[in-house]
C-alpha cells in the first residue's frame, strides 16, 4: 500500500490536522502526490500575497498545469485577478507558455483577469525576461496592445542585446527572437531610441532581424553618422557573418561608405579575411564611384568655365586639386 492510499484512508480531520501543521512547502509536495490532499489544500486554506507568489513560483518551476488549474477554480484566494493578476506576471516572467495559454483561452472561466494588466505589464515582462514563447503567445491576443508600454517594451530587449549592460545568463537568441515578433507584429516602431535595434543586429550578426528591420520604412540605417554600417564594418573579429550583414546595409542604397570608414577599413583588411572582403565591398561600392564622378564632373565644369573666361575662374583653385582630395584607391572623398 502507497502512501497517497494511506492518507486518503484517513478521516477528513486527521488529513485537515496535518494540513494546518505541515509547513507550506511541504504542503505543497504533498498535495502534488496525493489527490485526497489536493482538495483539502484548495478547500480549507486561505492564502496570504507572498505564500500565493511562493505556490506559483514552485508550480511554473515543477510545470503542475493541472495543479495549479485544479486550485484556481476552487480558490478564491489563487484566482487569476488576484493580486493585481500576480499569475500571469509571474508566468511570463518565468517562462511558463503552456499555463500562459490556458490563461488567455480561460475566457470568462476566471472573472476578473486581464493579462493586459497594469498598461501590459506581463508583455514588459516576457519581453525583459527573454521569453520569446510567451511573447508571441500574448501578441495574439487582442487585449494586448505592445504600443500601450512601446518604451518598456523595446528597452528592456536593447539592454539585453547591448553586450556592455553585461547580463548574465540572459538569452540573447531568445531576446533577438522577442525583437523579430515585434518588428514582424508592425504595430510597435522599431526605430524607436535612434534606431538601436538595428544596431545591436548588427553588432550580434542577426540577419534575420536586420532583413526585417530593414524592410520597414520606419527605419533609418544612415541614423547617427551610419552607426549601423560602422558598427557592422568592425565587427570582423566578433561575429563570423560580419561580411553579410555590412553586404545587406549597402544594398539599401541609404548608407553612405565615407571616406573615413573606408580608411578604417583598410587599416584593418589585414586583421583577418573577413575585414579583407568589407574593405573590397565599401571600395567596390556604386556611391563611391558617383562620388567620384561627381568630383570628375566638377572638375571639367571648371576647366570649361576657365576656358570661357568665367570671372571666378583665376581666383578658384581647380575642385579636387587638394592632394588630400584623393586617397589610394583614385575616388575622391565626400
Amino acid at each position: 500500500m502507497d502512501n497517497a492510499n494511506i492518507f486518503d484512508r484517513l478521516p477528513t480531520e486527521i488529513q485537515l490536522l496535518i494540513l494546518e501543521w505541515l509547513p507550506f512547502k511541504e504542503a505543497i509536495h504533498t498535495s502534488l502526490v496525493c489527490r485526497r490532499f489536493l482538495v483539502l489544500v484548495y478547500r480549507h486554506r486561505s492564502y496570504s500575497k507572498a505564500e500565493a507568489a511562493r505556490l506559483y513560483r514552485f508550480v511554473i518551476k515543477n510545470r503542475q498545469l493541472n495543479f495549479i488549474t485544479t486550485l484556481l477554480v476552487h480558490n478564491i484566494t489563487l484566482r487569476p485577478a488576484a493580486n493585481k493578476n500576480l499569475l500571469i506576471r509571474l508566468a511570463c516572467m518565468l517562462g511558463y507558455p503552456a499555463l500562459v495559454k490556458h490563461l488567455l483561452e480561460s475566457g470568462t472561466t476566471y472573472p476578473g483577469f486581464d493579462p493586459a494588466t497594469e498598461g501590459n505589464w506581463p508583455l514588459s515582462l516576457a519581453c525583459k525576461h527573454g521569453q520569446a514563447d510567451v511573447v508571441r503567445l500574448l501578441l495574439k491576443d487582442p487585449r494586448i496592445d505592445p504600443t500601450a508600454r512601446a518604451d518598456n517594451v523595446f528597452r528592456e530587449c536593447l539592454a539585453k542585446l547591448d553586450s556592455k549592460y553585461g547580463y548574465s545568463g540572459v538569452d540573447l537568441h531568445g531576446c533577438t527572437g522577442i525583437m523579430q515578433l515585434l518588428v514582424a507584429d508592425g504595430r510597435v516602431d522599431p526605430s524607436r531610441h535612434r534606431n538601436n535595434a538595428l544596431v545591436y543586429a548588427c553588432n550580434l550578426g542577426d540577419a534575420t532581424l536586420v532583413k526585417l528591420l530593414l524592410a520597414d520604412p520606419r527605419v533609418n540605417p544612415a541614423d547617427l553618422n551610419n552607426r549601423a554600417l560602422r558598427n557592422a564594418c568592425t565587427a570582423g573579429c566578433r561575429i563570423s557573418n560580419a561580411v553579410d550583414i555590412v553586404k545587406l546595409l549597402l544594398a539599401t542604397g541609404r548608407v553612405d561608405p565615407s571616406e573615413p570608414l573606408l580608411e578604417d577599413a583598410e587599416s584593418r583588411k589585414g586583421i583577418n579575411i573577413q575585414f579583407a572582403a568589407i574593405y573590397k565591398l565599401l571600395l567596390a561600392h556604386p556611391r563611391r564611384r558617383q562620388l567620384a564622378m561627381g568630383v570628375i564632373e566638377s572638375i571639367g565644369d571648371w576647366y570649361a568655365n576657365k576656358a570661357r573666361g568665367g570671372a571666378d575662374a583665376d581666383d578658384d583653385e581647380a575642385p579636387g586639386s587638394d592632394d588630400d582630395a584623393y586617397d589610394d584607391s583614385g575616388y575622391g572623398t565626400e
